[in-house]
């Protein structure tokens, strides 16, 4: 339970009944420090309740519209620090600015400013292995297309990958990658959603999968070394899986880790 001010547990929130035994429980009569010994630290029993549940989820870019952020009329680019509010609703607090979005805001941002999108849902493609099919708009644009070029020729394909998480990457670190080369943790264009791995190496139709992802920007490692891999990458990397990252922690509560 959480001050909305600075967000420390309030202190004074028990009962001193008995000064030689310790702490003990409060009765009604010491709600809001009458009738005796308790306080609540000078919160009435109401206003107690009323204290939000308060949790840090970090810095996110947001790109908020005219007279959404007080102080700003003609609208809000930039970083704000994103708290989450009673378990269901968010604020957005930035730096700069003097007050609190409205608890819509952060989900206008997720819609307006997605930092990670799914294929078109008439793409039609498989997955295997938990595959998380997120990647940035640019990827997500393409691969589509390139899924429904596969489709127009019959095939419908498998991905084994698409963006990884820290712990997934680290995970093909440690030998979960195969034969296949894995790079660190913070490095890899999964985790960027700039990357998918394609089931099927060896079978016929995958020449084909390769010409099509070729015609919509997708590259593979030179010499073979990834078979499975195709990338479309472009720009900072690291700060790109940082949004991602703190997109899928704001954006996707309740999405698979």
């Amino acid at each position: 339970m959480n001050n909305p001010v600075n967000f420390s547990d309030p202190s004074g929130l028990v009962c001193s009944g008995n000064a030689g035994l310790g702490d003990t429980p409060c009765n009604p009569g010491n709600f809001g420090g009458g009738g005796g010994s308790g306080s609540f630290g000078g919160y009435g029993a109401f206003g107690l309740m009323n204290i939000p549940v308060v949790t840090y989820l970090g810095v996110f870019y947001v790109d908020a519209g005219p007279g959404v952020v007080p102080g700003f009329p003609e609208g809000y680019v930039g970083e704000a620090a994103i708290f989450q509010v009673g378990g269901n609703a968010f604020d957005l607090f930035g730096s700069n600015i003097d007050g609190v979005l409205s608890p819509t805001a952060a989900g206008n941002v997720c819609r307006t400013k997605p930092a990670l999108l799914r294929p078109s849902s008439d793409a039609n493609y498989r997955t295997q292995f938990g595959a998380k099919m997120e990647f940035t708009p640019p990827v997500a644009e393409a691969l589509s297309e390139a899924i429904r070029a596969m489709n127009a020729a019959g095939i419908v394909p498998t991905f084994n990958a698409g963006y990884r998480t820290a712990g997934d990457q680290a995970r093909m670190v440690a030998g979960g990658s195969g034969p296949n080369p894995a790079d660190a943790v913070g490095y890899s264009p999964h985790q960027a959603g700039q990357a998918v791995d394609i089931n099927g190496t060896k079978l016929a139709p995958f020449s084909n999968i390769q010409t099509i992802m070729e015609l919509f920007g997708f590259s593979q490692l030179p010499n073979g070394k990834d078979p499975p891999h195709f990338q479309m990458t472009s720009g900072d990397r690291t700060n790109q899986i940082d949004q991602a990252a703190k997109y899928r922690a704001v954006c996707s509560v309740g999405r698979t880790p």
